[in-house]
Parts: C-alpha cells; sequence; structure tokens
C-alpha cells in the first residue's frame, strides 16, 4: 500500500488562483465531464486505469485530487465489513468519500462494496462497466465501485468576479496607510469560512452588514452577497439573516474546502503563508482512492519504474497505465483476448507496441509466443511491406522478386527476409507465397518486377542514407528532411552543431532577432533541442544497419508546429500575403512571390492564415532611393501607398488541436519556414545589424536579395511613379497549371503584373527582379488551387518539368532595362498564347456537346 501520511510535492499550478484564462461554465461542467468519460472505449480497466480515466479526462489539465478532512471514509467498521463478505444473503457493505481537485474544483464522488481489499482471483482488479452509471464490477471478485463528478459549490466565475473587485492580499503599505482598510479576497475567505464554522458549530447570528468589521473585512456587493447567499444567510433591510435550524452540513464542509483550496492558491502565487491554512491539511488523494477504494496492488501497477509516455495509448487499450509491471502487461493481454477474442489483432498490435517501446524479456517472449501460434499483428504486416518497399495492393509475383534480391543485396539477413515474406503470405493466404518458402522455387521468368530490382539496387550503395518511416499523414516531411540531409553545408553544421550554436547560458549573451522576431534564451534552448534531434536524425540516416528509421516524434512535432504563430498572428504577422498589400511594401521576406499573386486574374490559396511567422517579419531594409530613372520619371524614397485589399474567397480553418499531433495536413511551406527558423535561431550570428542576426548558415545558403518595383502614373499629376522596395527572399512559389512549363511559372512571379484597383494612382504594375540569387533556389510547387466556378478547393496534378539546370539571367536586376522590350514581347505572346488555349478548350467542349447531341 501506498503510504498515505507521505505527501509527493505538489504539481505546478497557474499562479493566480482564480485562473487567467477564461472561466469554465460551471453549469455544464458536470454533464461534460461525464459525457468525456461515457465516450470513451467501454473496456475493463485495472484499478490504476480506472483512477487515471477520472484524473485525467479529456480536459485542459490533470485533476490535482486532494483529501478533505471533513469527509472521512464512511462506513461500517472493519470488522462489520468482514462478517459480511462472509455472509452471501448480506447487503455489500457500502464505503464511500469525495475528494476535492484543488486546481477546478470539481468534486469526485466515490462508493466501494470492499475496503481496501484486493481481488483474489486475479493479479489485481478487473472493473468492467456496467449498466449503471460510472459503475464497474471486476470480474474476478465482483466488487464494485462508482465514480462521478459534481460541479463546485462556487463557481469559478464568482471567485473571478471576486478577485477583480479587490485585491488578493493586503500589503505593508495598506496597514501603514491612515485610510480605512479595503477587504481583500482574502479577508474575504477566512471570514466567510468562519461564518461556515459557526452555522457547523450550531452558532446562528445575523449579521449587520454596517458593522465596521463586515466592512473591512467582506464588504457588501454582489460577489459577496451570492457568497453569502450559497451559505445560506438571506439580505434584508441590512442584515443578513443566518439560516435556520436545518442546514446542509454537506454542502457547507464542501464550501468550506473550496475556499481552502483557494487560500492555498493565493498562498501559492503569492508566497506568503495563510494563517491557519496548510498543504499538510489537504493531502493527496491519489493512496486513498487507490488503495482504500479500488484495491491497487501497487507491486503489480506500480512496477515499472521505467515508464514512458509513448506509450499511454497502448497501454490504454489493455486497460493499463504505463507504470504497469510487463507480467500485468501479459496478463491484461491474455485477459483481453479471452474476453474479447474477435479483437484479437487490436490486442497483438497494443502488445507489440508496448513490446517496441519498453522492451523487456517478459514482453518479448510473450510477443514471440504469439507469433508461433501464428498470431500476426496489422503492425507486423505494415512493417513486413515496409521490409520490402512495397505497397499492399503488390502482386505476389513481385513480392517474390523483390525477396530474391533483398535476399542478393543482404545474404546475412536473409532469415529476416522470410520471415517478413512469411507474415505477408499468412496475411493474404497466398499459396505461391509460402510455397516459394517452403521449396525455394524460383518464379517464371518474366514475372519479376524491373522497378522492384531497380529499387532494391540504390540501397547497395554504402553511402547511401537509409529511407525515412512516416509519423501520421507527414510524408511531406520526411521528404524535407532527407532534403536537408543532402545539402553538404546544412549537413556539416548540424553534425558539428557544437561548433556553430549560440551558448545562451553566458554571462553576456544578448538577445537576438530573426525575421524582426525577437528570440530570448528559452526559445534558444528549444531551438537547440531541435538541431539536437536532427543531428540524431543525420547520424542515423548514414549510419544505421536498418532500411528505414523513424524521426523521433518531438523532432516531427516542432518541425511541423511553431509555438509563437498564434502570438504573431494576434500582433498581425501573417504567412501568405495573398493581396497585393503594399501599404508599406513590407510583406513576408520569406514568401516574396506571394505578393506577386494576388490580382483577381490569379487566386493563389492562402492554405494556412499563420505559416512561418519567424522568416516573414517585415523587411526592414527601406526603400532603394538610388534606382536611375529616366528625366520624365520621379523616384520616389518612400514607402508606396496602400493597395485595395481584394476579397479572397474563404476557406475553412484548419484544426490544431494536439490528437493533431501529426494527423493534420500541414502546409510544407510552413513546415519548411519552422525549421528553417530553429536551426537559424540555435546558430550564433556571423553578423548582426540592430540585434537582426543578418548572417549564418541559413541565410548564406538560401536567402537572396530581391527588388520590388512598383509603377503608376500619378492620378493628379500624371507623372510616371516609380517605387522600389529591397528585400531578402528565401524561396519562390509557382503555380502547377496544364500546359505551362517552370519558366511560365517564374514569369508570372517576377514579370510585370497589374495591379487591380490600386488607388494611389493609374495603370499600376508590379515586377520582381533578383539582385542576388541564393545558392540553393528553393521553388515550391503550389498545387493547392481554388475552382472559383465551384468555389471548392483542389489539387493540381498537372506536370511541371524540372529541368537539370535552369537560366535565371532574365530575372537579374542588371538585366532590368536592357531587357524591358523583350518582357513586353513575352507577356504580349503569353497573352495570346493563354486566349489560345482558351479558344482550344471551348471549341473541345462544343465537339463534346454535339457528340453527347
Amino acid at each position: 500500500m501506498v503510504d498515505v501520511e507521505t505527501l509527493p510535492s505538489l504539481p505546478p499550478r497557474n499562479t493566480n488562483p482564480f485562473r487567467s484564462e477564461e472561466a469554465p461554465n460551471d453549469t455544464n461542467n458536470n454533464n461534460n465531464n461525464n459525457n468525456n468519460v461515457n465516450d470513451v472505449n467501454q473496456t475493463a480497466l485495472t484499478p490504476a486505469a480506472l483512477y487515471t480515466r477520472f484524473q485525467a479526462p479529456p480536459a485542459d489539465h490533470v485533476h490535482d485530487f486532494r483529501q478533505c478532512y471533513a469527509f472521512v471514509i464512511s462506513g461500517p467498521p472493519e470488522s462489520d465489513h468482514l462478517v459480511d463478505l462472509a455472509n452471501d444473503d448480506a447487503p455489500p457493505t457500502q464505503w464511500s468519500s469525495r475528494f476535492l481537485c484543488h486546481i477546478c474544483h470539481t468534486w469526485l464522488y466515490i462508493t466501494s462494496s470492499a475496503y481496501r481489499h484486493t481481488c483474489p482471483a486475479h493479479p489485481t482488479h478487473h472493473y468492467h462497466p456496467t449498466a449503471a452509471a460510472q459503475a464497474y464490477q471486476c470480474c474476478g471478485c465482483q466488487d464494485h465501485v462508482q465514480l462521478h463528478y459534481h460541479d463546485p459549490i462556487i463557481s469559478a466565475n464568482i471567485l473571478l468576479d471576486l478577485s477583480s473587485t479587490r485585491s488578493l492580499i493586503r500589503t505593508y503599505l495598506d496597514t501603514t496607510q491612515q485610510t480605512a482598510l479595503r477587504p481583500t479576497v482574502h479577508s474575504t475567505l477566512v471570514t466567510l469560512q468562519k461564518y461556515i464554522s459557526d452555522l457547523l458549530e450550531n452558532k446562528r447570528r445575523n449579521i449587520n452588514t454596517q458593522n465596521p468589521h463586515f466592512i473591512e473585512r467582506i464588504g457588501l456587493d454582489d460577489i459577496t452577497t451570492q457568497l453569502l447567499t450559497l451559505i445560506g444567510f438571506s439580505l434584508q433591510d441590512g442584515f443578513f439573516i443566518a439560516p435556520g435550524p436545518v442546514v446542509d452540513n454537506d454542502q457547507l464542509y464542501m464550501i468550506r474546502e473550496e475556499l481552502t483550496a483557494s487560500l492555498l492558491e493565493i498562498a501559492s502565487s503569492t508566497g506568503q503563508s495563510m494563517a491557519g491554512t496548510a498543504e499538510a491539511d489537504c493531502p493527496i488523494a491519489d493512496p486513498v482512492v487507490l488503495n482504500d477504494f479500488l484495491g491497487c496492488h501497487d507491486a503489480m501497477e506500480h512496477g515499472n519504474t521505467t515508464q514512458s509516455n509513448k506509450a499511454d495509448d497502448y497501454c490504454s487499450i489493455l486497460g493499463i497505465t504505463p507504470t504497469a509491471s510487463d507480467d500485468l502487461i501479459v496478463w491484461a493481454y491474455r485477459q483481453k483476448v479471452l474476453e474479447h477474442p474477435g479483437q484479437l489483432h487490436a490486442w497483438l498490435d497494443a502488445l507489440n507496441d508496448i513490446t517496441a517501446i519498453k522492451g523487456g524479456e517478459t514482453l518479448q517472449m510473450e510477443l514471440a509466443i504469439e507469433r508461433s501460434k501464428g498470431f500476426i499483428s496489422t503492425k507486423d504486416v505494415d512493417m513486413a511491406y515496409q521490409h520490402f518497399g512495397a505497397q499492399k495492393d503488390i502482386e505476389d509475383e513481385t513480392l517474390v522478386a523483390a525477396h530474391q534480391y533483398k535476399t542478393q543485396d543482404y545474404p546475412a539477413q536473409k532469415t529476416l527476409h522470410d520471415e517478413k515474406l512469411r507474415i505477408i503470405g499468412e496475411s493474404r493466404k497466398s499459396g505461391y507465397i509460402l510455397q516459394y518458402l517452403e521449396n525455394g522455387s524460383i518464379p517464371a521468368p518474366g514475372t519479376i518486377d524491373q522497378a522492384t530490382y531497380d529499387f532494391s539496387q540504390t540501397r547497395s550503395r554504402s553511402n547511401a542514407p537509409v529511407g525515412l518511416t512516416n509519423i501520421g499523414n507527414t510524408c511531406y516531411l520526411n521528404s524535407l528532411l532527407q532534403y536537408y540531409y543532402t545539402l553538404l553545408p546544412f549537413r556539416s553544421t548540424i553534425l558539428n552543431m557544437d561548433d556553430y550554436v549560440e551558448n545562451e547560458d553566458k554571462v553576456d549573451w544578448q538577445r537576438k532577432k530573426i525575421g524582426g522576431i525577437q528570440v530570448d534564451q528559452k526559445e534558444v534552448k528549444r531551438a537547440k533541442k531541435f538541431v539536437g534531434l536532427l543531428q540524431n536524425l543525420f547520424l542515423q540516416l548514414g549510419q544505421t544497419t536498418e532500411n528505414e528509421i523513424a524521426p523521433e516524434l518531438d523532432l516531427a512535432k516542432m518541425a511541423l508546429f511553431n509555438e509563437k504563430e498564434d502570438d504573431v498572428a494576434e500582433k498581425g504577422g501573417s504567412s501568405h500575403v495573398d493581396v497585393k498589400d503594399a501599404s508599406s511594401m513590407e510583406e513576408s521576406v520569406s514568401t516574396l512571390v506571394d505578393s506577386k499573386k494576388g490580382s483577381d486574374d490569379e487566386c493563389i490559396i492562402n492554405d494556412s492564415s499563420t505559416i512561418s511567422t519567424q522568416h516573414q517579419a517585415p523587411s526592414e531594409a527601406g526603400v532603394d532611393s538610388t534606382l536611375p530613372l529616366d528625366d520624365d520619371k520621379t523616384t520616389i524614397t518612400e514607402p508606396p501607398p496602400p493597395l485595395q485589399q481584394q476579397q479572397q474567397p474563404s476557406l475553412p480553418k484548419r484544426t490544431t488541436g494536439v490528437n493533431m499531433m501529426l494527423g493534420r495536413q500541414q502546409d510544407v511551406t510552413e513546415c519548411m519556414d519552422n525549421v528553417m527558423y530553429l536551426v537559424e535561431a540555435a546558430l550564433k550570428p556571423q553578423e548582426t545589424e540592430n540585434m537582426e542576426q543578418t548572417r549564418d548558415m541559413i541565410r548564406d545558403l538560401f536567402y537572396g536579395k530581391a527588388r520590388q518595383i512598383l509603377s503608376y502614373k500619378d492620378s493628379e499629376t500624371t507623372k510616371d511613379i516609380e517605387k522600389v522596395m529591397e528585400e531578402d527572399f528565401s524561396h519562390v512559389i509557382v503555380d502547377a497549371a496544364d500546359g505551362k512549363n517552370l519558366y511560365d511559372g517564374l514569369d508570372e512571379y517576377f514579370f510585370a503584373d497589374k495591379v487591380e484597383n490600386f488607388q494611389g494612382g493609374q495603370e499600376a504594375t508590379r515586377e520582381v527582379t533578383v539582385q542576388t540569387f541564393p545558392p540553393v533556389l528553393q521553388i515550391q510547387v503550389q498545387r493547392v488551387q481554388f475552382d472559383r466556378a465551384t468555389a471548392q478547393v483542389y489539387k493540381s496534378n498537372a506536370f511541371v518539368q524540372f529541368d537539370k539546370a535552369i537560366y535565371l539571367d532574365r530575372y537579374l536586376d542588371s538585366n532590368y532595362k536592357a531587357l524591358a522590350p523583350r518582357r513586353e514581347k513575352v507577356a504580349a505572346w503569353a497573352k495570346q498564347l493563354a486566349q489560345h488555349r482558351d479558344n482550344i478548350k471551348q471549341l473541345s467542349v462544343n465537339v463534346v456537346k454535339f457528340c453527347v447531341v
């Protein structure tokens, strides 16, 4: 049994006892909690798993349940309990108590038919849900328990309102001033506790609201009136009239315990002790709930001290917790198979995943025994297909061919190849594959898939990195990580990170900025963690003997999700600039192309409203005032006037819940920007300017300099105006469209484009020139498109050819003037070509209609 007297350290609380976040809806809290518990899989649970289900429901926190001395365990003496157990005809003894969460003040009511009783038939109780609400019964000994939530008596909204009308505690300055003392939250709660104690002791006194003591410690307002009404007082003619002789003592005790929890919250947030209130008075409820009510067998339930959070989901399938001993895990698996043999694959998958995470001879032996019986988990099958780099719809003959070449390339692993092929053969009940494995007969010539052969040969090179296993819906993430691995400067920096990363713990270390975003020590530590994970992945890619490896989950999370996205978005940061907003020409520095793609004729879908804000902070390069212009043009050194923002079709917002955690389809641009930002944040700057990190490996490798040129005719003076903005860019985005090649996409971005509805003048156009291209020019193909006719988002599968060499001199700023006539011709030809394509499309439609008629 767990020692009840030993109190573990308290979990961290919010500094504000009445919580800075929005108060929960107290009227629905109980219903929500009950619904959340009812909705989970109706599986049998061990005592620890059952308590975990109620302690950590689908909510924003784990309940911090505490014992309440006012609600000691109620029930007959233990001797009577033993007599009842021996008498089958005796009614079951009921033991009950209630516990208070010191975070949200939710109550947990527990009733049990036994007290400190472990299951004699099983290693531990195995509680099954019953028809009764929140009731569970052990299949081994018939012990039953019931757990349910109860809302706090004092709602969070009342406490929040109280804290908004007065300070938490009285300061020393308050006591030294000659002015009348005002009530505080602390004085109000302490005085209310005194009133409750008097009522519980049958001392009933009316309260004069004009009494100086009342005014100084509580004060009369709507909030205090609500609190006193909850206690039982009623306000009449300036007096709070005490309740009658019959009161609900349980409710008074509950209110007093909730007030105590609030006082402890104040003590924690202010760092001051509260007289008469101590943490020791509110012990942790866990040992009482687990041992006294649920009959937990500690040696079995908490026998694993090396538990991993990664096993949480898989353990929950078997109805256990990650702290379960290996023997209990094996027993829970066997019990699940016995009770629900039709779901064998699910139980075996869970055992397989737990074994992969925890290891251990006991688990590995059980898994081997189950496999020897011919039981195959779905994960085994998936891994077998991955072993051969094959899809599940592959033909038997092709799989056999792949096995042959695997065996030729890696003869030392023939046993492994045979086992993987046998798993596939048994899962699809393929006589062809099983006979091949048994007899070693070779399929007839011509059945070998040459593509499979070519693929297997690519891994025969000793210096080639292995493949990456997908984590959720993140295949593009793996491609991105492999892409970065192929860049020698990038890979070298990551592998030798100790020579390049910041030492943020130095006394003289100063904050820096990346893309206008300030980076502090905490963010640097986070970035260094990411680089460390990336270093480990790069090492494994080149050194592992496996055919594929999986990136660590933390690496994937950090690459996909940026902690600062929401903060920057609230400050006005934007990831994609879908419209031509030239109010200051300070668009995103890393997605420069987006500012070129917002006209009425061309609509680029903004797949995420807040992507990679770090690399998209406003550029501070200012306006180039040295551009040589013709005599009839005026050079303007101020930022361009604002352009009327285009109204883009709204798209559904992407869900962001962490159950995401890797199942949502993230925008690859966002992922790239997250990776580049984290690496850059971790690196020591080679050059800085006004705290801005202007040179490092990322900047040197991926960033070039461009000039945006806005030209228009002034409405009043009719003069030609030209405004220029210099900024950095890290990639170019081109559209995937039928009939267009890579140069068409680049031309659309760089060459002159009309600005519709421009308010600052007439005939406005904007074009982009490049002063310097980066050593690695990243071109992203935008395949997510928007069909205005159907108002639907779709993916374009148009082929975009990338030649081994592309020519970018036409986009250089040094050729801007000289190639102006050619650009005009190209624009005219492109317009004609588009018209011809439209005509062909229309004629094709007419022909189809004619044929149908």
